[in-house]
């Protein structure tokens, strides 16, 4: 994940002067649990397909009505994701750090760029049913961050960080803030693992369709690729005074796997 000055998130040299050594330790089993740092910094380009979107939320803003479900190509490291054929048959989207660059998919010619559209969604826009282009900033919004956990989080600035017990298990909560130069659903976030180190759920508000109701985003269905492990089930519903209660928002079943590396190159300004 590369941030405006050209480096890369998810390094162990990265946490800054607010991670306490407690936290640190905590973060670090969990780097652990996840594959640790050495896989981590050989994982490759991961093929990602959307098999299903159900809930709330994907009935409110049409899926299978107003878009379709893309596949696409993340690189975790490099907050960057490519989507093949979307939001048209013969067009190569990329998003970075935000900005969509759509190209021609045989000639590699620009289509367009798109610096802001998260802009679009201001005000009552935030009401409206999405397209293809929604869709696909959505989801590239968060899939870097979902299958960049554990290893990102140590370019964040820690705001708190607790253990808690719920029932006979205990989770280790890390409370964050992202940087200003990375665009993701909401800039606090906050994470918890398991004791053993597994990520369990993150909480932030998706702030492209309003500012409430805080969501909590649940990992299942774990697999492991290249050492890493990532979950391949994402669940969100509402948050109200910390719990997860009422339907579903979202249920995303993914298909994740790896794909060829290419060599990457900056998106044109």
């Amino acid at each position: 994940m590369e941030r405006l000055d050209g480096s890369k998130l998810g390094e162990p040299d990265q946490y800054d002067g607010t991670w306490t050594d407690t936290a640190r330790k905590a973060l670090e089993r969990a780097v652990s649990r996840h594959g640790g740092w050495e896989a981590w910094r050989s994982i490759p380009p991961l093929k990602v397909e959307t098999q299903s979107f159900t809930g709330g939320l994907a009935v409110m803003k049409g899926c299978g009505k107003t878009f379709q479900l893309p596949s696409s190509v993340v690189y975790p490291q490099w907050n960057e994701v490519e989507f093949a054929d979307f939001p048209m048959k013969g067009q190569l989207t990329r998003y970075k750090q935000g900005l969509i660059e759509i190209r021609d998919l045989a000639s590699g010619d620009i289509l367009d760029l798109v610096p802001d559209h998260r802009a679009t969604f201001q005000g009552l826009r935030k009401l409206r049913r999405w397209d293809n282009m929604d869709i696909m900033y959505f989801i590239a919004n968060g899939l870097p961050i979902y299958l960049g956990v554990p290893f990102i989080l140590t370019a964040t600035r820690l705001v708190d960080f607790r253990i808690l017990r719920r029932g006979e298990a205990s989770f280790s909560r890390f409370t964050v803030d992202w940087p200003a130069d990375l665009e993701t659903h909401s800039r606090r976030q906050s994470f918890e693992f398991a004791q053993d180190g597994l990520f369990e759920r993150i909480e932030y508000t998706a702030e492209i369709v309003g500012k409430f109701p805080r969501a909590v985003h649940i990992a299942r269905d774990w697999i492991e690729i290249s050492g890493l492990l990532f979950g391949a089930r994402r669940i969100a519903r509402p948050l109200i005074v910390g719990k997860a209660v009422g339907p579903k928002l979202a249920d995303l079943e993914l298909s994740i796997g790896a794909a060829s590396h290419r060599e990457r190159e900056a998106p044109e300004v």
